[in-house]
């Protein structure tokens, strides 16, 4: 996947994490908006040094499944998928942001469409799936739009902010990919 760039449209790209987005990355992720529908691993604040060591991070995986959502040159959000390994080696976990100033302009929808085309055709996964915290409305929307179907809320199963938070679980398939999986 060296220099993998996935063109959606003239306008909107997802690249490789580069030391490019290094000092654009606080501009748009430090904003607790943002933080309080990611897992608290995304920091907050999100300051340079948070942003060098996630590039950093990414530019040493050999597989690099986590990319840049750029809109008309400019970095605006990332999305990634977390391939997972034995019995669950068909799947992949999804994660993606956006800086607050692209929301509302079906960039995520975009993305997340592109990446389950990406996953399913080229990586021949047979499934991908995310959580959403409850209060997030948005984001359920933007799977929704892109094919994933809720199968469950796993009730108050995380700690966001100092609170008890219940989480919805969706996911898409792709029952095309169930041939590579099955067992003999």
């Amino acid at each position: 996947m060296k220099n993998e760039i996935i063109q959606i449209d003239k306008n909107l790209s997802l690249v490789l994490w580069e030391d490019r987005h290094v000092k654009q990355l606080p501009g748009i992720a430090d904003n607790p908006k943002i933080a309080a529908n990611m897992a608290d691993r995304f920091p907050s604040p999100y300051s340079i040094e948070d942003a060098t060591h996630f590039v950093q991070q990414m530019k040493m995986l050999t597989n690099r499944t986590s990319w840049a959502i750029e809109a008309n040159g400019f970095l605006a959000g990332g999305i990634g998928l977390s391939t997972r390994a034995g019995t669950a080696l068909h799947t992949a976990g999804l994660a993606y942001w956006l800086g607050e100033e692209f929301w509302g302009k079906g960039i995520a929808s975009s993305a997340v469409k592109s990446i389950v085309a990406y996953a399913f055709d080229q990586m021949a996964l047979a499934r991908i799936d995310t959580t959403v915290f409850d209060w997030n409305h948005a984001s359920v929307r933007v799977l929704e739009k892109c094919g994933f179907l809720k199968e469950g809320t796993l009730k108050s199963s995380f700690i966001k902010n100092g609170r008890i938070a219940s989480r919805h679980v969706f996911a898409a398939v792709s029952e095309k990919n169930f041939k590579f999986f099955e067992m003999k």
